[in-house]
């Protein structure tokens, strides 16, 4: 038997566009970031096992999934703050241009981004590193047989100057 190939909606792709109830459906679920609540604002009359259904299958859609990701990724954007914008709001409030609802801003406040601002650039040095080959380390212990009383480690040898 030959197989008849019924005719039907052509296939969602990312390029499809959305209709006006996809795209509501899409902005309510970027305000909720929950599929159920969104699919039940669009169509408030279909019970909840309806809507979850419902609210799957929109979101398996490639045009939908790639809506919902651009507007995410745009939106975390606009949120995340770079590098050099921190820098500049440190500097603002360091040199005491940024204020406070009008108000100057406090001298803890401006020392403090000072303070930041200076390790950031590592004008300040918190630790003092200290490096050295060592070859043999020779350890003693008492109490141990004649013989096996040294472990050589074989690590380097230990600088003189320190």
């Amino acid at each position: 038997m030959e197989q008849v190939k019924r005719a039907g909606r052509p296939k969602t792709t990312e390029d499809t566009p959305l209709t006006d109830k996809q795209l509501l459906f899409c902005e309510y679920y970027l305000e909720t970031l929950n599929q159920s609540e969104s699919y039940r604002r669009v169509a408030p009359h279909v019970a909840d096992t309806t809507a979850r259904v419902e609210a799957s299958k929109l979101m398996k859609k490639p045009n939908i999934r790639k809506y919902i990701n651009e507007r995410l990724e745009s939106m975390k954007e606009a949120i995340v703050v770079d590098k050099q914008e921190l820098l500049n709001f440190y500097s603002e409030v360091m040199r005491g241009t940024a204020m406070n609802y009008g108000k100057p801003l406090y001298m803890k406040d401006r020392i403090a981004c000072a303070d930041s601002l200076a390790k950031y650039y590592g004008m300040f040095v918190d630790k003092k590193e200290i490096t050295a080959a060592v070859t043999n380390i020779t350890v003693d212990i008492e109490g141990m047989d004649d013989g096996d009383d040294e472990i050589n480690l074989g690590l380097g040898e230990i600088p003189s100057d320190l």
